[in-house]
């Protein structure tokens, strides 16, 4: 029974040291393995023919590098999801060199059938056919035909 409380106090020492260090800030699962381990071994040793001096420590251990390997997993799992922040950027707008200048299609049919597309450019508030006649509005294409239809 002295030998448990020997143990409980190196126990209680252990987890005031952890606690004033920053020790629990990136190692939580690591400092909680230990800790259970350590609790772990003392209850099996006073309750077993196993000596808590051997328990304690190997419990300890085994369930620190546990709780290692879990903070590793979640720490490569955070730089991964940052990672992927990174990439995930959005396209650049493609640059107009031309603003306020659209060119538009406007499709016309010639009596034999053929359909051809007529350019207008839309500069500002007009409109400008292909031989530099000025629109006020979008020309409709029964306009445009009576220009260029055939």
């Amino acid at each position: 029974m002295k030998k448990s409380i020997i143990m409980l106090i190196c126990l209680v020492v252990m987890v005031n040291t952890v606690m004033a260090g920053n020790l629990l800030k990136d190692n939580k699962k690591t400092i909680i393995g230990v800790l259970v381990g350590t609790g772990s071994g003392l209850a099996i040793g006073n309750n077993t023919d196993i000596k808590p001096e051997i328990a304690a420590p190997v419990l300890a251990v085994a369930l620190g590098l546990v709780g290692n390997n879990m903070d590793k997993k979640d720490k490569r799992k955070k730089s991964r999801s940052q990672t992927e922040q990174v990439i995930v950027k959005e396209k650049p707008k493609p640059i107009n060199y031309h603003p306020g200048i659209d060119i538009i299609k406007i499709p016309i049919t010639h009596s034999n059938g053929i359909s051809t597309d007529i350019r207008i450019v839309r500069v500002g508030n007009k409109y400008v056919g292909p031989q530099g006649e000025e629109y006020a509005t979008l020309p409709r294409s029964d306009e445009l035909y009576k220009k260029y239809g055939q």
